[in-house]
């Protein structure tokens, strides 16, 4: 942070600029007008590009570096496109699947949201990426077991409430920086 209280990304490769390319590559999807990043943790030309086209649309002088404001209306946005989709609170009625749970070769609209859910962690980490399906497929699998094996349990062909309460949890786990 400089003496105005600003963010300053450009030399820094930790966290912080890959959640600030997460929010924009969230954004990106339902904004045309901003461009699609890679989440690499550069605080690079795609993402300079990015916080420039967002300075451009909010009236903020055209930088590219993530002062304050600029800052504040990308999380906020974020936020509230998060909002608009309500996904990350969504809960099915595992009571209406057999055993309780989702379970492998399933198909239903539920399982597009457990696709999305572990779309949203592969922002961060590209191996747990789905195509979105509708269908507990082997992919989808194998994604569900790399966070299984994240959160220190054992493999398994389901999803139970607790697995999809964790997905949850893991998603909207505030990280801050000062």
């Amino acid at each position: 942070m400089n003496s105005e209280g600003a963010f300053h990304f450009l030399e820094d490769t930790d966290t912080p600029v890959r959640n600030l390319q997460k929010w924009l590559r969230v954004l990106s999807r339902t904004d045309p007008n901003l461009p699609e990043i890679f989440i690499d943790g550069i605080y690079g030309k795609e993402t300079k590009d990015a916080v420039m086209a967002i300075q451009k649309q909010n009236g903020l002088p055209v930088t590219g570096e993530t002062d304050l404001d600029t800052f504040n209306i990308i999380y906020n946005a974020y936020e509230k496109n998060v909002g608009d989709f309500e996904m990350m609170g969504y809960v099915p009625d595992f009571n209406n699947y057999k055993d309780n749970r989702i379970s492998f070769g399933d198909e239903f609209d539920d399982i597009f949201v457990l696709q999305a859910l572990l779309n949203t962690i592969a922002l961060d980490d590209k191996r747990f990426y789905v195509t979105p399906s509708g269908k507990y497929d082997g992919n989808t699998q194998s994604s569900v077991n790399l966070f299984r094996k994240a959160t220190g349990r054992e493999e398994g062909n389901f999803v139970d409430r607790t697995l999809w309460n964790d997905l949850i949890r893991y998603i909207k786990k505030p990280q801050y920086y000062t």
